[in-house]
């Protein structure tokens, strides 16, 4: 059996969010993201870059979550590594769940 490939934090790409891993990204979205301010959202927006016909980039999709770059403001370097790699753990587990037909929406 072939292992999963790792993400460069160890991680294992595709993986899902754990319950914990989404309340933290939806109370991190609610306080920080001007853009999409919660769970629910943010994984239909999701889903539907990944499904859509143009490939949209990660920085254009980031900015679309987070709003105004002169307006967001995090406690630390760690705080906004934190809530970005949730993000992108859960964009990699929505392209995952779509490409193998098990994606269900977080509602």
């Amino acid at each position: 059996m072939a292992k999963k490939k790792a993400s460069p934090g160890g991680r294992e790409l595709g993986r899902r969010l754990t319950v914990k891993e989404v309340d933290t990204l939806d109370r991190l979205l609610a306080e920080r993201a001007a853009g999409i301010g919660g769970i629910e959202a943010l994984d239909g927006f999701l889903a539907a870059v990944i499904a859509g016909p143009e490939l949209i980039p990660p920085s254009e999709v980031m900015a679309a979550i987070l709003g105004d770059p002169d307006q967001v403001t995090f406690d630390s370097m760690a705080e906004a590594r934190v809530l970005s790699d949730l993000i992108m753990r859960h964009w990699n587990a929505i392209a995952t769940g779509l490409l193998t037909g098990d994606y269900l929406p977080i509602l």
